[in-house]
This record gives C-alpha cells, sequence and structure tokens, in this order.
C-alpha cells in the first residue's frame, strides 16, 4: 500500500491537474478530478487529505458552492494541526467566500489577516498581490468604493518591476472598474485599454471579452460611437458558462441591443446569464439582477422587474451588502 507521503504526492499531481483542466475549460476532466479528490481525502496523512479538500473548494465555481465552502473550511480545521500547506488553505477559503458574497464577513477577515501574515514571510509577491487585489475586488463589488481605492494602491505597490501580466491585467480591469462605478469614463477607458496592453495567447477568453466590452461601454458613454460600434463588431456569442464577473459584458451587450430596440434579446440574454451564476458567483448574480430588473421595469415588465429585485434584495441583505440591498429596495418597490 501507499504510505502518507505518496497519497500527498498523488493529491498535489491532482492539484495540478485542476489547474491544467481549468486553463482548457474542461469541465468533464475537473469533474473526474475532484471524484479523485474525494477518493484520496480518506486516505493517507493529513496533509494529503488538506491538499484534496483545497482542490475541492475548487467545486465554487465548478461544482456545489455549499459542498466547495464546506471542503475549504475542512482544509482550514486540517491545517491547524498539520500546516505545510496552511497558506494555500487560506488563500482557497478566501476565494470561496468571495465567490459567495461571503469576503468581507469576520471569518474571511480574520483568514485575511492570518493570510497577510504568512505571506509575507513566505516571500511569495503573486501571493500577496492576489490577496490584496481580491480584498480591494470584494470591496469593489460590495460599492465600498474609497477603501477599494485604498486596497488597489496598496496591491499595486507589490507588483513593482516584476513580470507579471495577468496580474496586472487584473489590476488595471479592477482600476477601469472602480472609475466606471464612478461615472469617469475617460479614467475607465484608459484603464481598460491598459489592461487589453497585458493579453496574452493563454489570457481566458472571458477576460478578454469583458476589457472588449469595457473599452466599448466607456467609449459609447464618452459618444465615441465609431469605437463603440468597432468593439460591438469583434464580440463572439456570449459565454454560456461564466467564471468570471460578467456585468461589464452584459451592460456593453444590453446597451447595444437596447440602441437597436431588440428588448427581448436583450431580456433573454440577462436571464440566462442570471441562471448561470446564481449560485455561484452571488454578488455579480446581484448585480446582473439590478440591471435585469431595471430593463423589465423600464420595457413594461413592472411586476416581474419587482420580482426579480425582490428575489435578490432577499440575498443582498443576508449577506448584508447594504448598496446592493439599497439599489434593490427601491426597484423591488411598487413605484418602481
Amino acid at each position: 500500500s501507499q504510505g502518507a507521503e505518496d497519497w500527498e504526492a498523488v493529491a498535489l499531481a491532482l492539484d495540478v491537474e485542476l489547474r491544467l483542466h481549468n486553463a482548457r475549460d474542461d469541465l468533464t476532466g475537473i469533474q473526474r478530478v475532484f471524484e479523485a479528490f474525494r477518493q484520496t481525502a480518506t486516505r493517507g496523512s493529513d496533509d494529503a487529505s488538506a491538499v484534496c479538500h483545497l482542490g475541492l473548494a475548487m467545486g465554487v465555481l465548478f461544482g456545489d458552492p455549499r459542498d466547495a465552502l464546506t471542503a475549504a473550511e475542512v482544509a482550514l480545521e486540517i491545517t491547524t494541526r498539520a500546516p505545510t500547506h496552511r497558506l494555500k488553505a487560506l488563500w482557497r477559503y478566501l476565494v470561496a467566500t468571495q465567490y459567495q458574497g461571503l469576503a468581507l464577513t469576520e471569518p474571511a477577515m480574520s483568514a485575511l489577516t492570518e493570510a497577510r501574515a504568512l505571506a509575507a514571510t513566505s516571500g511569495d509577491v503573486r501571493v500577496r498581490f492576489s490577496i490584496e487585489s481580491n480584498l480591494a475586488s470584494a470591496l469593489l463589488d460590495a460599492g465600498r468604493l474609497d477603501h477599494a481605492e485604498t486596497m488597489l494602491e496598496r496591491s499595486s505597490e507589490l507588483l513593482g518591476s516584476a513580470d507579471m501580466a495577468m496580474n496586472r491585467l487584473i489590476q488595471a480591469n479592477n482600476y477601469a472598474e472602480l472609475a466606471l462605478a464612478r461615472g469617469l469614463y475617460s479614467d475607465a477607458r484608459g484603464h481598460y485599454e491598459r489592461a487589453e496592453s497585458y493579453i496574452g495567447a493563454t489570457t481566458p477568453p472571458d477576460i478578454v471579452d469583458t476589457i472588449n466590452c469595457g473599452v466599448g461601454l466607456s467609449a459609447m458613454q464618452q459618444g465615441d460611437l465609431a469605437e463603440a460600434r468597432r468593439r460591438e463588431a469583434a464580440l463572439g456569442s456570449p459565454s454560456r458558462r461564466w467564471f468570471c464577473d460578467p456585468t461589464t459584458s452584459l451592460l456593453f451587450r444590453t446597451r447595444t441591443l437596447e440602441v437597436r430596440r431588440d428588448h427581448d434579446q436583450a431580456l433573454h440574454m440577462l436571464a440566462e446569464v442570471a441562471e448561470d451564476i446564481r449560485h455561484r458567483l452571488v454578488v455579480a448574480w446581484l448585480k446582473v439582477s439590478t440591471i435585469r430588473a431595471e430593463k423589465l421595469i423600464k420595457w413594461k415588465q413592472p411586476d416581474l422587474g419587482r420580482a426579480v429585485a425582490s428575489e435578490a434584495l432577499s440575498v443582498a441583505q443576508d449577506l448584508e451588502l447594504e448598496v446592493h440591498a439599497a439599489r434593490l429596495g427601491r426597484l423591488s418597490r411598487p413605484d418602481a
């Protein structure tokens, strides 16, 4: 039979395989790895089990989000007594909570504090950047714009001169989203164009689409219709399964459809994406639900619009996301 170290090696190999399948958008391969994690988790050492539960935590995007969050919590518990993979356990837990709209809760912030300390001693700049950048993104999602800007500045300092194109792309995109939220369309366009300069052969298609739509949306808001049309012409079909926030992409696509008065197509698209991300990207679902409710009310379906807003309002209140709750509350009222 295999020794404890062998099972840990198996678990680590499965974690690498999971990342490869993720890069290829191979959901069938990902599900096979999850099943192997479940089998391996019951064998070998605490270290092996921790790695397996770390892998299962990524089911927040690719499986059952509730089971994934439980797996992340189990990995945290295991690594309190077997700390080899503690930093990674904290990091995966933070990722899972962010996708579930729980990134600013007390347990997540406690994990963030510990992760910061461990990452600082590890010297891993990429992990340190990711921790700070994801917190900035969570604050931005929650509508806490000034605090988000402070955290963006903090994470920017970690980039220095390091060759981290993907992280620089993410950072520029976050700055663009911040500017967009403030209605600063010229600034947003500049940040999106900077993000675009970091796109490479391995950049995920959803991110490429988001940046293209971000430039188009900013241009449209500036009155640069020629650039907006050029960006629209570059669009492919919208993704049928999203693994990043689709809000910017949907805003631009909805606006272009609205210009052509194709309201039915816009509403179908919004409903389809909302259903896809409903349980996996919870804060993004709140934002998409807000857009959908606004358009339903505007386009003569007020009862359905208020129902959509009311359902999302309940989730926003449960998560104590006050900015989203306020917007959805206004849309759910009879006079909306």
